[in-house]
């Protein structure tokens, strides 16, 4: 099988001198016996070596013993192609060539020919072809190619020509020179002016020249071919060089060159009295429907026509219309021809204040009114403004109780409570005018009251005494009752009223009723008792609270009221006395019996046991005249046999003079390590703010921001309002939280000058700040056995220093525990001491009236404290009221007092 014989493939084969042949391919594939080989016969131009078309032939012969099959291998046709000259090393001698008339130079030629190729040269003379160059003028000059071997190359070319200028002979004139006088140096402080720099250039020949100019400042060059450079800025100063060079027609040239200093120094700006305009005045920030914007105010003038707005961009929350908070900041930015100073925080966190509704406008209608006794009255306000409406009048009788609705004889002062609609951006409005009048006379002289089914309910006060009546109400009765009152003789002990009211339930006796017994403002912090006289003549003290609306409550199916006035100084107690006296003398008794046959209520036994110290409604003295609560007290063990027996001796004739004050003792501790420094009340505190003048004032949502960013989770953040909603005022509460527990640190308060912080400190502590130049004092408020001392904020403080100050005072505030030493049982045990924070109104104090606080009383307690708050309180519910119980602990010293 010859099948697989054929030409091998040829490709494109050019010359380069050396032979070429064609050869077959698959003579290998075919296999003979021995050394028998194919007979193949050959014919043609199997070799070749120059450039042309060759023809190869093969034929294939018989051989004995063999029959081939599958021939079939034609006549080939192949060449050899041309080569081609490289002529890219070919060139110009002279590409281009300018003389002077007369002038020698190299002739003509190309450079670079390749072997094989020679060239000659025509001249061509304003288009006619010459055989020298002779005549003034241009030439062009062309190149012809010959070649030796044009079988096997290709026609080589070159198109390029060359040129020649011959100029005519030139006579040197006078050597040009060239002078500059610089227009001097620049060195100012930056005005805004534009000023050039520059040079004079002067020429020793009457011909003006052609000017070049170069610039270079510091070395750099500059693009600029100017006579002169504008310079205004900081950033134009520096060594400047000009180099001018001077060109005649005629070609003679000369250059020069002169340096010129730039030194514009920035303009100092004063940015002194530069602030945020609602730093300076934070009180035009108030809601009043129109947008706010903060700025910087106070700026500088800039100088030649510069504008801050070119310079000064604002970011964030720059304007506002609503009561909320914001943040803005600014920037500046390109001011490289001024320096300054910035005292101003980038960023400020801003306030829209609730606006006030303007009062100013209403008035009343019917400012006195005087009626008889069942008459009917209406009171009327005018021009109250858009958005405020009239919810009711508020009725005080001349004790300082508030009455719903006044009917009995006597005089009130009349007060409209005002609501207003837009409670995010208003304040409440509060009437700040005279309050109206009414006088109800009486219409008979008759002193008794009945029911309305003609029973005979109660007598006002006689001479005698209360006359005592029976009777029977299906409702609640609200009682006019006068008291009685008489001098007792311990101390400054007054009795101010005795009454007894005994109820009888025909279907249940001697059940137990709810009694409410309204509690003037002015008594409330003092001392009361209510008790009454049970079966077996014992006085017993009742359990009480004092509510938010000002009501004593308890249970009871009769009693007595007595008060008593405990003074603090022998020089102030008889004032207090009749004071006291004048004010509960007037108290009207509330009694609400609930006498429903079918729905009884869970009794709630009255124990022998409270403390004798407990008051109705007492609290710790202090600045503030907010209303105080007192928690509902719940009974102690039976163990505790001496709070039994204290009441029986309070309305006893005891012959001691003056006994101390009870509340005296507690704060004496605290005093004993400086007793010589005098300590601040709240109001003295607050006084000396408001006249601390700040440049940059800090508010309670600064300090409240600086410790979020110093403790984070470590404290506990209680913002309030600056003043409650009758004026007082009203501070923000931090806590330091622990696993174990939280403790109060810090009070915050802001007024409209320098913000005032009293902060709890260790007397060595409180020496540490002042070593660092602060100066802080002792404060009165509040009162604790711990050291609390007056920090009014001024521009002495930085951040660091607070935050100093604040890690202090943490570490204050939670005590750590300390080695216990041996027991003592035989020294008199120490109550603890109860820390109620009573701030804010009504709704405020309600949601916190079971966060009462228990504050060790010495340092024996310190390391029993945590064991003694996690185990002596605990919650229970009754009925639809709310209670603490509480454990006694018989450890040591360690007594446990009921919350």
């Amino acid at each position: 099988d010859v099948s697989v014989i054929a030409w091998a493939p040829v490709g494109t084969l050019t010359y380069d001198g050396t032979p070429k042949s064609v050869a077959l391919e698959g003579l290998d594939l075919v296999a003979l016996v021995g050394d028998d080989e194919l007979p193949l016969q050959y014919g043609g131009d199997l070799e070749a070596t120059n450039a042309g078309s060759y023809v190869a032939t093969v034929a294939l012969g018989e051989l004995a013993n063999y029959e081939f099959v599958g021939w079939d291998v034609q006549d080939l046709e192949w060449s050899i192609g041309k080569a081609s000259y490289d002529m890219s090393n070919v060139a110009w001698n002279h590409a281009s060539l300018e003389i002077e008339e007369g002038d020698e130079f190299e002739p003509f030629a190309l450079v670079g020919l390749p072997e094989g190729v020679t060239a000659t040269y025509v001249i061509t003379y304003n288009g006619q072809e010459v055989d020298s160059f002779e005549a003034i003028g241009e030439y062009v000059i062309t190149a012809v190619l010959a070649q030796d071997d044009v079988d096997n190359y290709e026609i080589a070319t070159f198109a390029e020509t060359a040129s020649l200028t011959i100029n005519e002979k030139v006579i040197p004139g006078e050597e040009l020179e060239l002078r500059l006088t610089s227009l001097g140096d620049v060195i100012v402080t930056y005005d805004g002016r534009s000023r050039n720099i520059g040079a004079q250039a002067q020429v020793n020949v009457d011909e003006v020249p052609a000017y070049t100019y170069a610039w270079t400042k510091d070395n750099v060059a500059v693009n600029s071919n100017q006579a002169t450079l504008s310079v205004k800025g900081v950033r134009d100063s520096g060594s400047y060089r000009l180099t001018v060079t001077a060109t005649l027609e005629d070609g003679r040239s000369a250059t020069e060159s002169v340096v010129i200093n730039v030194r514009i120094s920035a303009l100092a700006l004063d940015m002194s009295r530069v602030n945020w305009n609602y730093l300076i005045d934070p009180a035009s920030f108030v809601y009043d429907g129109n947008a706010h914007t903060v700025e910087l105010s106070n700026l500088p003038t800039l100088v030649g026509g510069d504008q801050w707005t070119d310079f000064l961009t604002y970011s964030g929350q720059v304007s506002g219309t609503t009561v909320g908070d914001y943040v803005a900041s600014f920037a500046i930015s390109g001011m490289d021809n001024y320096t300054y100073a910035n005292h101003v925080e980038r960023n400020l966190a801003w306030s829209i204040a609730k606006g006030e509704y303007d009062l100013s406008g209403a008035g009343w209608r019917n400012a006195h009114i005087t009626i008889t006794e069942g008459e009917a009255f209406e009171f009327a306000v005018d021009d109250l403004p858009e958005g405020v409406s009239l919810v009711r009048f508020e009725y005080v009788d001349a004790q300082g109780r508030r009455i719903e609705q006044p009917s009995l004889p006597g005089e009130y002062l009349v007060t409209p409570i005002l609501r207003g609609e837009d409670e995010d951006n208003y304040n409440a409005p509060v009437w700040d005018k005279a309050p109206a009048n009414l006088t109800i006379l009486s219409g008979t002289d008759h002193k008794d009251y009945f029911d309305e089914d003609g029973n005979l309910l109660v007598v006002i006060s006689k001479p005698g005494g209360l006359n005592s009546a029976n009777y029977t109400v299906s409702r609640n009765f609200r009682l006019p009752v006068a008291l009685d009152f008489s001098d007792i003789n311990k101390g400054h002990a007054v009795l101010v009223s005795a009454y007894q009211i005994t109820t009888t339930d025909v279907i249940n006796p001697a059940d137990q009723y709810e009694v409410k017994i309204f509690v003037p403002a002015q008594a409330r912090g003092r001392k009361l008792h209510a008790v009454y006289v049970n079966d077996q003549g014992k006085v017993v003290e009742m359990n009480g609270t004092l509510g938010n609306d000002g009501y004593m409550v308890f249970y009871t199916n009769h009693f007595s009221i007595y008060g008593v006035a405990a003074e603090e100084g022998t020089s102030k107690a008889i004032n207090w006395i009749w004071i006291l006296v004048a004010v509960i003398i007037v108290l009207i008794v509330i009694i609400i019996c609930l006498l429903l046959a079918l729905a009884r209520r869970k009794k709630k036994d009255d124990k022998d046991d409270e403390p004798k110290e407990e008051p109705v409604g007492a609290v710790k003295p202090s600045e503030k005249k907010e209303e105080p609560v007192q928690e509902e007290p719940q009974e102690e063990e039976p163990q505790e046999e001496p709070a039994q027996e204290e009441p029986q001796e309070e309305p006893q004739p005891e012959p001691e003079p003056e006994p101390e004050p009870e509340p005296e003792p507690e704060p004496e501790p605290v005093q004993e390590e400086e007793p010589q420094e005098e300590q601040l009340t709240l109001k003295e505190s607050l006084a000396l703010a408001k006249e601390t003048e700040t440049r940059t004032r800090r508010t309670k949502a600064d300090i409240a921001k600086l410790l979020t960013d110093q403790f984070g989770d470590e404290v506990e953040i209680n913002s309030r309002a600056n003043k409650t909603k009758t004026g007082l005022p009203l501070a923000d509460t931090h806590y330091f939280v622990e696993e174990d527990g939280k403790s109060c640190f810090v009070y915050v308060y802001e007024t409209d000058a320098a913000t005032v912080m009293l902060l709890r400190l260790n007397d060595q502590d409180a020496h540490a700040v002042r070593e660092e130049g602060h100066d802080i004092q002792r404060s009165a408020f509040p009162k604790s056995k711990d050291s609390w001392y007056t920090v009014v904020v001024d521009d002495s403080y930085s951040d660091e220093d607070l935050n100093k100050m604040f890690a202090l005072s943490c570490g204050a505030a939670v005590p750590k525990a300390e080695p216990l030493p041996e027991p003592e049982p035989q020294e008199e045990e120490e109550d603890l001491d109860i820390d109620l924070d009573l701030e804010g109104g009504p709704r405020e104090f309600k949601d916190r009236s079971m966060q009462a606080r228990l504050i060790q009383a010495d340092e024996i307690m310190q390391s029993r404290y945590e064991a003694l708050k996690n185990a002596a309180l605990s919650y229970k519910k009754i009925g639809d009221r709310q209670a603490w119980g509480y454990e006694t602990f018989s450890r040591g010293r360690a007594p446990v007092m009921r919350v």
